[in-house]
């Protein structure tokens, strides 16, 4: 419902970059209830980022047509294996190096990096925005 009312787009940039907070915050944590507490608004800005990202591929690609589709979702989804593989072998070679809080303090910048990298992407307009005449 608020990525029809506000835009896939900016709904998955504001997951991305609230999730930068929550994983610095998540990294905190001295016990097993502090992670469970903080666990729940890394969920809550992982959900605002990864549920709208499918309604915006749909959004992106529409300008290019029907034939579009096929290849940008294959291309999404080939991604999504791609790092599904080899984000836990990668997040566990630096967990070992650099521990659990360091690792997601240092991850932190570079969600806000790619947020910022990703808001100066121009898109098509969402639905809620007036196009222009």
């Amino acid at each position: 419902h608020l990525a029809d009312r506000w835009g896939a787009r900016r709904m998955m940039l504001l997951g991305l970059f609230l999730s930068a907070f929550a994983l610095a915050l998540a990294g905190q944590s001295w016990s097993f209830a502090s992670a469970l507490a903080f666990q729940l608004p890394l969920v809550g800005t992982l959900a605002l980022m990864i549920t709208p990202s499918l309604a915006y591929m749909a959004e992106a690609t529409s300008l290019g047509g029907a034939r579009s589709f096929g290849v940008a979702y294959g291309v999404y989804n080939m991604a999504w294996g791609a790092g599904l593989l080899g984000g836990p072998a990668i997040g566990g070679f630096l967990f070992e190096r650099l521990g659990f809080s360091r690792l997601v303090l240092a991850w932190a910048p570079a969600l806000l990096a790619i947020t910022w990298l990703l808001a100066g992407v121009q898109s098509p307009a969402s639905p809620t925005e007036e196009q222009p005449i």
